[in-house]
């Protein structure tokens, strides 16, 4: 059922690509920093006791290191590495709408038609990068990417989560940023970037 499920994903995502559906909305929020993170190359990931239980957090990382990788940053030992860095990844309720379909106002508010109501969730998904100094734990730089969707799954989110945190490193100049990015049409396939717009505030 699973590969089923996933096979249907997958050639959703081609059909929207193909018709030019809208492109998929994430906001970054960054903290302001005087560092040029780019002059440092080395940093080592460090996880919690439930992020090393956790199945989601390889997938996590892999996204993280790849997308490091691009900005010439390289995940070493942590004896040798000049940032440490901490992921955080979470997943809620952010609101829940009822609505009718096919009945007439007064047939709805009797309880025999209870199956003519729906409920429209939307989820909120999160990542926060955190780079920290090994030597006093202070915070050199935090960046935050969020998606708003329909599904409950972490997963799904996390390739444009990853994407919009670093797809400048470090965010200068403005601490809030709206991303558009094109829909994948496969679970593992990197998103492409559509645009990166500062928010004014």
């Amino acid at each position: 059922m699973k590969n089923l499920l996933t096979g249907a994903a997958c050639a959703a995502a081609s059909l929207c690509l193909l018709a030019g559906c809208a492109g998929v909305q994430t906001e970054v929020l960054t903290s302001q920093t005087q560092n040029d993170l780019q002059l440092e190359h080395s940093y080592a990931i460090a996880r919690s006791p439930l992020q090393e239980a956790s199945p989601d957090e390889a997938r996590y990382e892999a996204l993280v290191r790849s997308e490091l990788g691009r900005h010439g940053l390289v995940d070493t030992a942590a004896a040798q590495a000049r940032y440490v860095l901490s992921i955080a990844y979470d997943t809620r309720p952010a609101s829940v709408a009822v609505g009718t379909e096919d009945c007439a106002a007064a047939s709805c508010r009797n309880a025999d038609s209870a199956r003519f109501l729906w409920f429209d969730r939307s989820w909120r998904h999160t990542l926060t990068l955190r780079f920290l100094d090994p030597a006093n734990g202070v915070e050199v730089y935090k960046v935050s990417a969020t998606r708003r969707d329909g599904v409950a799954d972490v997963q799904r989110a996390a390739p444009y989560l990853v994407k919009s945190a670093l797809a400048q490193l470090p965010f200068v100049q403005h601490r809030r940023w709206r991303m558009e990015l094109q829909p994948t049409a496969a679970p593992d396939e990197s998103p492409v970037l559509l645009s990166v717009e500062p928010v004014q505030q």
